[in-house]
């Protein structure tokens, strides 16, 4: 398969996932309506937000369950169990805080929800700021209308905790909607938070945007008798879930191309071999290929699965640029396993769109701390403020060979083909003059 061909992202099979995702609907008037999302974390065990809950606890026969991979649903009120998070409460003080906004649903599936695999969580994880996480859900305007719709995957950032001495309320930026409550946030192949709300909804935290919201921590979940589970296991080699490959670029007087951006649905990254002691590496972008207007703004995001050095140069008509670890910058090309790098410029530049990119993106990661190119050469590529090396391209693809024949182990090596900016009617008439 071309590499032009394949979709990069977090280690998550959507499809397999989806079988485990749910909402819950409330009966209004004989009207179905969407108030919540919820997933699998245990056989006949669901998770979703308390407060969708709460308000229907003496009228459960009002609250279905349903599952829109197969179209399955299930009245709370006939034989299922609400629990709700021992902790969980509005807060009585100035900002009104739901706290530990938790609820388990206990509800006898019936086939194919009886067989599908809970969603893989993680607890004791540690977050950094600005990781990236991945929200996967139906989405409610259109869930409740078909079930053919696939759940869509939306990547965000970590924001940080909600408060310093308070691990269990979390911020996040991802863009989610109202009846979206409860939907689960994945890092990496982990469920590691759930999404509850929106912080601007809440008298007294008087936040200036919509951009930040509220999640809760999974270890939350300990204290209803949720334990941790194995990942998601794929079906495919590589998985599809439309969640984008890569976009590039051209920027300033040079005229190159640099692979995107951050995706918008995700999938698995190359395969690693049994016994090396380095694992793939995952590229995050936002949109699929030719996905970008002519001199949009891209970014590219590297997650690691194993603790290692990452380097990730650009080759084009045999001039060679690093754009990580970034020049002019504190930031090392150690990553930590299970963490995740933002690339989004080179030198003084932004990483834009190109329509015609000639170029190919080259990801290297080693467990040896001794870099590619020595510490002089990166020296000299400061100077260009473009991040040129001052060896040409061929020179660097040797050293590379080489590092991969002296140890095949310590080494994960990616070449990926640069998309194409899409270009409109218009601009093609604004270039011709």
């Amino acid at each position: 398969m071309k590499s032009s061909d394949r979709q990069f992202g977090l280690e998550v099979d959507t499809e397999a996932v989806g079988n485990s995702l749910a909402q819950i609907i409330v009966l209004d008037n004989g009207q179905e309506q969407v108030i919540g999302q919820a997933w699998l974390a245990a056989p006949n065990k669901l998770v979703t937000c308390a407060h969708v809950i709460s308000k229907y606890l003496n009228n459960p026969e009002l609250l279905i369950v349903k599952f829109l991979a197969s179209g399955n649903t299930y009245n709370l009120g006939l034989g299922g169990k609400i629990h709700l998070h021992p902790k969980f409460q509005v807060d009585a003080g100035k900002e009104k805080l739901v706290k530990f906004d938790l609820v388990v649903l206990e509800v006898e599936l019936s086939l194919p929800e009886s067989q599908a695999k809970p969603i893989p969580i993680a607890f004791d994880m540690k977050l950094p700021a600005q990781e990236s996480l991945c929200a996967i859900r139906y989405p409610s305007h259109l869930g409740q209308f078909t079930t053919t719709v696939s759940p869509v995957a939306q990547v965000g950032r970590f924001l940080g905790p909600l408060k310093k001495d308070d691990p269990y309320h979390l911020l996040h930026d991802l863009a989610l909607a109202p009846g979206d409550s409860g939907c689960p946030l994945m890092s990496g192949n982990y469920l590691v938070a759930i999404h509850c709300g929106d912080t601007a909804t809440l008298p007294g935290l008087n936040l200036p945007t919509t951009a930040i919201r509220l999640a809760v921590s999974v270890d939350a979940l300990k204290e209803l008798g949720i334990k941790g589970s194995s990942p998601v296991a794929s079906n495919r080699t590589l998985t599809t879930v439309a969640q984008g490959v890569v976009a590039f670029l051209l920027v300033g007087l040079i005229s190159f191309a640099i692979l995107s951006a951050f995706l918008v649905l995700p999938k698995l990254g190359a395969d690693g071999k049994e016994g090396t002691r380095i694992r793939p590496i995952s590229v995050m972008f936002t949109k699929p290929l030719n996905g970008y207007k002519l001199a949009e703004e891209v970014e590219i995001a590297l997650r690691t699965q194993s603790d290692c050095y990452v380097y990730l140069f650009y080759i084009e008509n045999n001039k060679a640029l690093v754009l990580f670890p970034p020049i002019k910058t504190d930031k090392s090309a150690r990553i930590a396993g299970g963490a995740t790098r933002i690339v989004d410029g080179y030198g003084i530049y932004k990483l834009k769109a190109d329509p015609s990119p000639n170029g190919k993106l080259h990801l290297l990661a080693l467990i040896s701390s001794v870099p590619p190119v020595e510490d002089k050469a990166m020296e000299e590529a400061v100077k260009t403020n473009a991040c040129q090396l001052p060896i040409d391209g061929d020179t660097l693809l040797q050293r590379i060979d080489n590092l991969r024949t002296q140890n095949p182990d310590e080494v994960f090596y990616e070449v990926i083909d640069a998309p194409r900016a899409t270009i409109t009617s218009g601009e093609e008439l604004s270039q011709a003059h």
